[in-house]
């Protein structure tokens, strides 16, 4: 099971990607707020910030407190990226931008190669997991 943290995490990278957008956020933090007796303040912020932008709302999700592991989060993405793939193969150019994306964000090489359909499909497991939620 996802924490808020990671939950966060995952919403703030794919919103710098382009895979989400501030309503979903939104959203998320309202469901949040509706299953948990005392959420914390960043959620209620990001509940309130129905007109803030992207990056408004990435710097929001920084400070929902609690621990995540960046790679957790990018494998998330990833998993969601390669349904997304599977789902719309003319996707692929797009697909393949958002990975250059993470990487590129997040200081990392992720060594995918050239068949990147399989090499997404192998952190499918945390996309179901992140649907599942």
């Amino acid at each position: 099971m996802l924490t808020n943290k990671e939950i966060a995490e995952v919403y703030r990278m794919g919103l710098v990607i382009g895979l989400f957008d501030p309503k979903e956020v939104v959203s998320w933090a309202d469901a949040v707020i509706a299953q948990e007796a005392d959420p914390e303040y960043a959620i209620i912020e990001l509940s309130m910030a129905t007109d803030a932008n992207e990056g408004k709302l990435a710097t929001l999700l920084l400070d929902v407190s609690g621990d995540a592991s960046p790679e957790k989060s990018r494998h998330v993405l990833l998993g969601l990226l390669g349904r997304r793939l599977t789902t719309d193969p003319g996707a692929a150019a797009q697909v393949a931008s958002q990975v250059k994306a993470i990487e590129q964000g997040e200081g990392v090489s992720l060594g995918l190669g050239a068949d990147l359909a399989s090499a997404l499909a192998k952190h499918d497991g945390l996309a179901g997991e992140w649907l599942a939620r």
